[in-house]
C-alpha cells in the first residue's frame, strides 16, 4: 500500500460550496452578529425554562414541552447550578457577536463559574 500525502490548501476553494455562497451574500461580521443574537435568544429561552411555572400563573408549561424538558434536564444534571448555563450562553453570545471585549468575556465567565 502506498501512502499518499494530502496537502491542505487554505483558501476559498477548499470551503464547502454552501459556505462560499453564504460568504458572498452575508459578510463575516454580520454572520457573527446573527449567531450572537441566536445565542442570546437561546440564553433567554434556557433561563425562562429554568424558572418555576408558578411564577407565570401556573398554567401549563411556559416555554412548551421542549423548554420544560430542557429545564428539567438541566435541573437533574446540575441542580441549582443550572442557572449558570444561561449566563454562560449570554457571555458567549456577546463575545461571538463582538459586542463585548474578549478579556471581559473570559473574566465574566470565570466569575460566573
Amino acid at each position: 500500500m502506498s501512502k499518499k500525502k494530502s496537502k491542505k490548501k487554505t483558501g476559498r476553494k477548499n470551503e464547502p460550496t454552501a459556505d462560499r455562497g453564504l460568504a458572498r451574500l452575508i459578510p463575516r461580521e454580520q454572520r457573527q452578529q446573527i449567531l450572537g443574537v441566536c445565542l442570546l435568544g437561546l440564553a433567554l429561552f434556557t433561563f425562562v425554562s429554568l424558572l418555576p411555572v408558578s411564577w407565570f400563573g401556573g398554567m401549563g408549561e411556559t416555554v412548551g414541552i421542549g423548554g420544560g424538558t430542557l429545564g428539567d434536564s438541566l435541573h437533574a444534571l446540575f441542580g441549582y447550578s443550572a442557572f449558570l448555563v444561561p449566563f454562560l450562553l449570554l457571555f458567549l453570545g456577546l463575545h461571538i457577536g463582538e459586542w463585548i471585549a474578549e478579556d471581559w468575556t473570559v473574566s465574566l465567565s470565570c466569575l460566573t463559574a
